[in-house]
């Protein structure tokens, strides 16, 4: 019995010398791998979380208008008349019919170019007023589009 306890604790005085001198270059411990035999100790594991608020600011709706015109023969159907749009809102300008004139969107100075009588023209509507859309060539008042 004496020898096997003698023999248990040279075994366990060569196992911390081994550990000693092999077991620690300076790495970190937790990834070190554990001699042969030897138990892992649980330690408690603090954990702090550091978070700063955050503010999400969902984009403003876009509203859309869209205008639509029917030009045929160099005229208006319905005749001219006034349409309102909200300042920031997308506006979209169609033209449909016969003319082969071009559109303009004065104030813009954008202009919609007909092919077989019809186009299309978007922008956002960011310069406040009331603006004039004509038939170019003709100088034909189409709409005057406010802008508020």
């Amino acid at each position: 019995m004496i020898m096997a306890l003698r023999r248990l604790a040279a075994a366990v005085a060569l196992s911390a010398l081994v550990t000693t001198a092999c077991g620690n270059d300076g790495g970190d411990p937790a990834t070190e791998p554990l001699a042969e035999g030897a138990v892992a100790s649980e330690a408690p594991v603090t954990v702090t979380t550091v978070t700063a608020p955050v503010t999400v600011t969902a984009p403003a709706p876009v509203t859309a208008s869209v205008v639509e015109l029917v030009v045929v023969g160099g005229d208006l159907i319905g005749g001219s008349r006034q349409e309102s749009v909200s300042l920031g809102e997308e506006v979209t300008v169609r033209v449909t019919g016969t003319s082969t004139d071009r559109v303009h969107v004065h104030g813009y100075d954008l202009f919609i170019d007909l092919v077989d009588g019809a186009g299309d023209l978007t922008f956002m509507a960011v310069i406040p007023g009331v603006f004039e859309i004509e038939l170019e060539d003709s100088g034909t008042l189409l709409v005057r589009l406010e802008v508020t």
